[in-house]
């Protein structure tokens, strides 16, 4: 799996009790499409942010986001280049990829 170094980091704040948050950041994004179609005219993609420690990625929080095929055009079969399109369009920037097995199982 392809994950992606993210500046700045995506942050979510988590209700912990009726009087306590805790923010937490995410460092780290992939991109999974949902119900992708050859010649889809759009595509819902996940986009899930995390962290990876002791050589696993840990999910944070996802957000849901649609593409058209227009936007998704020169993807192919390079996943950093979806990661791209994905991060300009939600407003970040990737500064690493890392490319590795860990932890598909926790998204």
């Amino acid at each position: 799996m392809l994950y992606a170094n993210i500046n700045p980091t995506a942050k979510t704040v988590r209700q912990i009790d009726p009087f306590t948050t805790e923010t937490q950041e995410s460092d780290f994004m992939t991109v999974i499409a949902t119900n992708y179609g050859a010649g889809a005219e759009e595509v819902k993609f996940r986009v899930v942010f995390g962290v990876i420690t002791d050589n696993s990625f840990y999910k944070n929080f996802e957000i849901n986001t649609v593409l058209t095929a227009q936007e998704f055009s020169s993807w192919g079969a390079d996943d950093s280049i979806l990661l791209q399109i994905v991060s300009n369009k939600i407003g970040t920037e990737i500064t690493s990829y890392i490319t590795t097995d860990l932890g598909d199982q926790l998204i």
